[in-house]
This record gives structure tokens, C-alpha cells and sequence, in this order.
């Protein structure tokens, strides 16, 4: 997994990549077929009967400047913050509510993620709107009603027959076109560990995945890359698109 993510935990780490391997396996019709072993470098190992293959996962994120921060960190912070306080709202035993966290341009730090969450939290629970009904909760400087700076609205959903809470972070981005060097940039990303993942595998694979949870991730013509000749030491390089469950073998 690319390391420019904020640290999350081992298990939180694992049930993502998890859940990206089996988009990855419903997809391509070629998968090896054997026990799925979980790993690390390779994320994961396919223990078949003549041959092993590695699984490598990694994010394709759009290209900043030097010394830009990548929207990718902040797009990750948001999210553990809104997860965070769907768990706190969780706890307190409120209805079962979709909550749609609206951020503003305001940076969040790591160590402002939660007491962030906590706010989040608390705002939704004094605000809980009427069984099939929504309630919109924004900044209103008439009675300094204030929002965290780093929230710009929320708008919540009481849907008595849901299951379950829903906390999520709506937004809206520019689509990349996908390009060659965006592919070369990422499959570089992970030549360097080649050797060590092969010690454990007889075949390596790179997964190069995009369109995913966070929006640095969008970019548009996927199908291109069939045409990309890129060279790289990996037996076997795809990019996988999640959103519409499309896999492009280099």
C-alpha cells in the first residue's frame, strides 16, 4: 500500500486492501486459484498447488507540485474523522443516521482528528431530526450557531428502517485523464520491493488501483492502458478501477 496515507490501524489497513483484492478477484477472470493468504510485501499470497503468486496493492493518486501537500492526506483525515464519529454516535445509542459531512477548505491536522470527531458527534446528537426527515446544519452567523472551521455543513437523514449508521464526506473534484507517466509513476513506486516480494512467490503482480474512496484517486479513460507499453520487473501489472469494477492488464 502506498505509505503517503496518514497511519491508520493494521487491521482498518488490512480490511481495505481485503476488500480491494476481492474487487480485483470478481473482476479478473484469470485469478490464480489457491489459498489467499494474507501478507505483508506482498499484501497478499495465492498458495496454489504447482505455484505461488504475490499480490501487491497500491493507490494511483494524482500528481501534485513539489512541496504541495498531496489531497490525498487531508482526504484521509477527513475520512477517519467522519468514521470516528459515526463509532461515537454509534455508542451513544442515537437513531440510526446518514450524515453527510460537508468540509471546508480549512486544513485538519492528526492531531486534530479527534476533537474533531468528537464535535461532529456532538453537534448530530443535539440535532437528531424527526423519524423520515432530514435536517441541514451549517454555520448561521446571525446566532453564531458555529460549525468546527474545518466543517462547512452536515445534513442528516433519520431513516427509521435503516440498519445502521452512515457518516460519510460528499465532495467534488476535476477528473484526471489517465496518463502514461501516471501509470510509470506508480509501477516505480514498487519496482524497488520487487526482489523481497519475489522471496515469497513464484510470480509477482502489481494491482494499481484508482477511482476509489478518495477523489485524488478519480481519473478518467481507464481503458487506455491497454495500450501503455510500460516497462517493469512484475510478472503481471493491471489497473483496476473500482468504481466501475474495470480491470486493464499493462
Amino acid at each position: 500500500m502506498s505509505n503517503v496515507m496518514p497511519q491508520q490501524s493494521d487491521a482498518a489497513k488490512k480490511r481495505l486492501e481485503q476488500w480491494r483484492l476481492e474487487r480485483f478477484r470478481g473482476q479478473f477472470a484469470a485469478f490464480p486459484a489457491g489459498a489467499l493468504v494474507p501478507c505483508e510485501e506482498p499484501d497478499f499470497l495465492v498458495k496454489g498447488p504447482t505455484r505461488t503468486v504475490g499480490i501487491e496493492l497500491t493507490e494511483l493518486h494524482r500528481e501534485v507540485p513539489p512541496g504541495t501537500q498531496a489531497p490525498q492526506v487531508q482526504e484521509s483525515l477527513r475520512w477517519r474523522a467522519t468514521k470516528r464519529a459515526e463509532t461515537l454516535h454509534v455508542a451513544s445509542n442515537q437513531p440510526h443516521l446518514h450524515a453527510s459531512i460537508h468540509f471546508s477548505g480549512s486544513q485538519l491536522s492528526k492531531g486534530g482528528v479527534e476533537p474533531l470527531a468528537q464535535n461532529l458527534a456532538r453537534v448530530i446528537a443535539e440535532r437528531i431530526p424527526s423519524p423520515n426527515e432530514s435536517l441541514r446544519i451549517e454555520v448561521d452567523y446571525a446566532n453564531l450557531d458555529r460549525l468546527p472551521p474545518e466543517v462547512d455543513s452536515i445534513t442528516t437523514y433519520n431513516l427509521p428502517g435503516a440498519e445502521r449508521s452512515f457518516f460519510s464526506t460528499p465532495g467534488s473534484t476535476w477528473l484526471a485523464h489517465l496518463q502514461l507517466d501516471d501509470v510509470k509513476r506508480a509501477l516505480q513506486s514498487k519496482e524497488a520491493k520487487y526482489k523481497t516480494y519475489r522471496e515469497k512467490c513464484d510470480e509477482a503482480w502489481l494491482v494499481v488501483g484508482c477511482n476509489g474512496e478518495f477523489m485524488s484517486t478519480w481519473f478518467e479513460g481507464v481503458a487506455a492502458a491497454a495500450a501503455f507499453k510500460v516497462p517493469t520487473p512484475f510478472d503481471r501489472a493491471f489497473v483496476m478501477s473500482y468504481f466501475d469494477q474495470k480491470v486493464v492488464e499493462l
